[in-house]
């Protein structure tokens, strides 16, 4: 039987990071996934890893401008088409941005590779891809993912793949991982999925930022700090347009007010960093009167953050 394949050794992706990771480095951190991991990932999913899955494997760390961007791991799966591997990129806080096959025998993988599937599944977090499985970790929920019925069960393998991935990324290297997370470690993060409603655009028109190109609005993650929403903590990531190449930036705002800001990749030079750190502590009270175009961006996050309540 296909499923009876043995594992066979994982190869470097080193194509697909730089498919995943265009003009980006890569750093190698080989760590052991041992008896003791395994049962660690047992008692997070509802199934564990095969005996064959442990040993030394590689996680990717993805630099850009001397900053770290995300991780590339790759995992194997068994299906009844053979053994799979796939190649994951993963975010800093360990969520979905890409996955690429690199070794499977479905015919139908391509309807997996393409947009419509993969825009299910991009930025979701481990509970979120946890929640799209039925309760014996082998088949999809109903309703949880738009597929054919053909697709169902070699979707199901990939979604276990991705819960592998991540679930033995934390564990294994748990604390470089921690070192670099996004949001505050140990704390629950809710997305937001809704931001630009038509009430938000109504507002934003009120403040002729209508036409604000500096934030690419169709990039734009809102997430809330579940356990402070009294206080209205979120983080907000953007990518801002307003220097060449445009960077990714992320906010993270509390009772109204900005109280942290970085970019992903670093400033381009020292005013732009003076000019966003001068933000700090400004709330929309304070950017009524709106000068340069960092402020305008401020505003707009903090307009995102209000409406959001």
């Amino acid at each position: 039987m296909a499923c009876g394949q043995a594992y066979c050794v994982l190869r470097d992706p080193v194509q697909q990071i730089a498919q995943l990771y265009p003009s980006s480095t890569f750093k190698s951190l080989v760590g052991v996934v041992n008896s003791e991991a395994r049962k660690k990932v047992g008692k997070r999913l509802p199934y564990t890893l095969h005996f064959n899955e442990l040993g030394q494997h590689t996680l990717y760390t993805i630099n850009k401008n001397g900053k770290r961007i995300g991780y590339v791991h790759v995992r194997p799966e068994i299906t009844k088409w053979g053994v799979m591997e796939v190649t994951w990129s993963l975010d800093l806080n360990l969520r979905v941005k890409d996955f690429l096959f690199q070794r499977c025998r479905n015919r139908r993988r391509n309807v997996l590779e393409a947009e419509d599937f993969k825009n299910q599944i991009v930025d979701k977090s481990f509970d979120e891809l946890l929640a799209m499985l039925a309760t014996d970790g082998h088949s999809l929920k109903e309703g949880a993912l738009k597929l054919q019925d053909a697709d169902k069960e070699f979707t199901a393998a990939v979604i276990r793949c991705a819960l592998k991935t991540i679930a033995v990324s934390q564990i294994v290297w748990g604390d470089e991982i921690n070192k670099h997370s996004k949001f505050p470690v140990g704390q629950k993060i809710k997305r937001i999925h809704d931001i630009y409603t038509s009430s938000l655009y109504e507002v934003l028109k009120k403040r002729h930022l209508e036409d604000n190109k500096d934030i690419e609005r169709s990039t734009v993650r809102l997430y809330q700090v579940a356990e402070k929403v009294n206080q209205g903590e979120f983080i907000v990531d953007t990518v801002w347009r307003g220097i060449k190449p445009s960077t990714d930036i992320l906010w993270k705002i509390s009772s109204g007010r900005i109280i942290k800001i970085e970019s992903s990749i670093g400033w381009p030079n020292p005013e732009v960093d003076a000019a966003f750190q001068e933000l700090l502590g400004k709330s929309l009270k304070d950017l009524g009167t709106c000068k340069t175009t960092v402020e305008l961006s401020a505003l707009e996050v903090l307009l995102i953050c209000r409406e959001s309540l």
